[in-house]
């Protein structure tokens, strides 16, 4: 009996540890409706809370802007690709095509280090750990400012 009830008692905890599953996988995309020209679209892959990679899609309609703001936009272009090259876990593009601009910068969040620097740069707005950036805590966060969030 004892043998059963201990051969019941494994196959329990085996079914329950299966339910648990591996690690949380999430993605969640935000997005800001257009302000005079420019929406904003950011992607977080988190694991069990924490965001593992930024990715922050930024689209321009140019012809919303007299023609100097135009300018400067686009010679500020190199300007950020060079400040965002010297960044660890940092990827950064921009393109224009036709009327439209769009700038890429994907931001790996696990190195607390190049986080840290971002922050102390105005690159990225954190608070608190730079270490472990909360899904959910940022997702109420940007609800709060008006952004559209999303769970996929």
């Amino acid at each position: 009996m004892k043998k059963l009830v201990s051969l019941v008692f494994v196959g329990l905890m085996i079914m329950m540890c299966a339910a648990c599953g591996g690690p949380k996988e999430e993605t969640a995309v935000c997005t800001l409706e257009p302000i005079t020209g420019v929406a904003y679209e950011i992607t977080f892959e988190a694991i069990d809370d924490i965001v593992q990679t930024m990715t922050q899609v930024t689209t321009v309609t140019l012809t919303e802007f007299p023609e100097e703001e135009v300018k400067l936009l686009k010679d500020n272009l190199d300007a950020y690709q060079e400040v965002y090259k010297n960044y660890k876990g940092v990827q950064y593009s921009s393109e224009i095509k036709g009327d439209m601009m769009y700038e890429t910068i994907v931001i790996d969040m696990t190195n607390a280090d190049t986080l840290e620097s971002l922050r102390e740069n105005d690159l990225l707005p954190i608070e608190g750990d730079a270490n472990k950036i909360s899904l959910q805590k940022t997702m109420k966060q940007l609800e709060s400012v008006d952004w559209k969030v999303e769970l996929k």
